[in-house]
């Protein structure tokens, strides 16, 4: 792999804290052992005359009686404070805010759509002095990911709070009721040859990104880094991807490119994997298409066969790192075994579609995965589509051998974002 220069090293983007509110709890370690265990916060949706929808992973914080422009405020707010406790940090030395949402709050309230006054709103009450909105549909919580290090490595920046976040609200099912994109089955079944749609979630979660100078001099733990990133829009529709994959190609040969990494470096996928025909078609095109076919399937962690395609699937805390410079020979040898292929997961059957916040609660899990050495299970897909030519972790969690991962979104309107993190050592 290729390596910074060392006058690049000082301004490599470090994440050092992170904090998520999903509908299986906040608490990181708790969290990840739920999703561990297979658990899922999808429920069936209350009786209330309102559109019909089988279910839903809604917050445990009575939300639905409280304003929804409220709401989301208390939820950024809550969660961002979170991540900035997570890396020690007092808001005060943050620099800039950046804030994902799927269509400003897209709340029911067209007056209320504005995603500068619910990011503004946000940074003022975390005492943060600048802040910047990103929209672009499922992909706002990556790009805000994106912008924060880009803001760093262009010196614009030494600390960016970035995040996404979203609500479940009437408008969003009815608008996807219409496209006929939820599951009529109650279930998200990510790459499975029968799957029949998403089911919405709620959900936030944010990451401190800093400079490794600024991470150094503050005497910071670095729980990852932002290697690479890549974006890309294919503009084939309003709603539907390219189903060739080539706009998701573009965006993860450009992450790997930054990231002076190559296919066979990567050792675990977090997948967009709504369970939607479309995504889930494009998203194993693009990755056969840049990393060929998966000859040998990680093994399954707890034992068990690893699932193939069109086969069914069989039935500690690591500390981080501290800041500090890390050599290209050891980056090297972090790379997954010659011959082996990554393992790919999804955790929108736990967490449903959290549409804004997606890209971002997925980082989150990417690095935990890194951390842990293992990705937890689709709990639902039975059938591997055919298509899909990598491993993936149906049935059971399976094992991580090595410290490169990325996360690939997709949003309505084209667009495709990959974030390539690297664990720490």
């Amino acid at each position: 792999m290729g390596g910074f220069l060392a006058a690049d090293r000082d301004r490599a983007v470090c994440i050092t804290g992170m904090g998520w509110t999903t509908a299986l709890g906040d608490g990181l370690e708790e969290v990840w052992q739920h999703l561990m265990s297979g658990r899922s916060g999808v429920r069936a949706l209350p009786g209330d005359g309102g559109p019909p929808a089988p279910a839903a992973a809604l917050l445990a914080d009575g939300g639905p009686t409280e304003p929804p422009s409220k709401r989301q405020i208390s939820l950024a707010v809550t969660t961002a404070s979170a991540a900035l406790r997570n890396a020690g940090c007092p808001a005060g030395d943050v620099g800039t805010l950046v804030l994902g949402s799927s269509l400003g709050p897209h709340l029911d309230d067209a007056a209320e759509t504005s995603p500068h006054a619910l990011t503004a709103t946000v940074a003022e009450q975390l005492g943060v002095a600048r802040s910047a909105s990103v929209s672009t549909a499922c992909s706002s919580g990556a790009d805000a990911v994106l912008a924060g290090a880009a803001l760093l490595t262009a010196g614009e920046a030494e600390r960016c709070l970035c995040g996404g976040i979203d609500l479940l609200t009437q408008g969003k099912l009815l608008g996807h009721q219409a496209l006929g994109t939820l599951s009529a089955s109650g279930t998200v079944r990510p790459f499975d040859t029968d799957r029949d749609g998403t089911l919405f979630g709620e959900g936030a979660g944010f990451l401190l990104l800093e400079t490794r100078a600024a991470a150094t001099a503050r005497g910071a733990r670095v729980l990852g880094e932002l290697r690479g990133w890549g974006a890309s829009n294919d503009g084939t529709g309003p709603t539907a991807p390219d189903e060739t994959g080539a706009g998701a190609v573009l965006a993860v040969r450009r992450a790997l490119s930054r990231a002076g990494a190559a296919p066979r470096d990567i050792a675990v996928i977090n997948a967009h994997g709504t369970g939607t025909r479309a995504n889930d078609t494009a998203e194993a095109a693009c990755y056969s298409t840049v990393f060929g076919p998966g000859p040998d399937a990680a093994p399954a962690v707890g034992g068990g066969p690893p699932a193939r395609a069109g086969t069914a699937p069989g039935d500690g805390d690591r500390p981080a790192a501290p800041a500090g410079p890390a050599g290209d020979e050891g980056r090297r040898q972090g790379a997954r075994g010659a011959g082996s292929a990554p393992v790919v997961f999804a955790t929108k059957p736990a967490f449903g579609h959290t549409l804004g916040a997606t890209g971002a609660l997925e980082v989150i899990a990417l690095l935990l995965a890194l951390r842990h050495r293992a990705v937890p299970p689709l709990p639902h897909t039975r059938t591997v589509m055919p298509e899909l030519t990598l491993p993936l972790a149906a049935g059971r969690p399976r094992e991580v051998t090595g410290s490169l991962g990325i996360s690939l979104t997709l949003g309505f309107g084209g667009f495709n974002t990959c974030l390539l993190v690297e664990g720490a050592a």
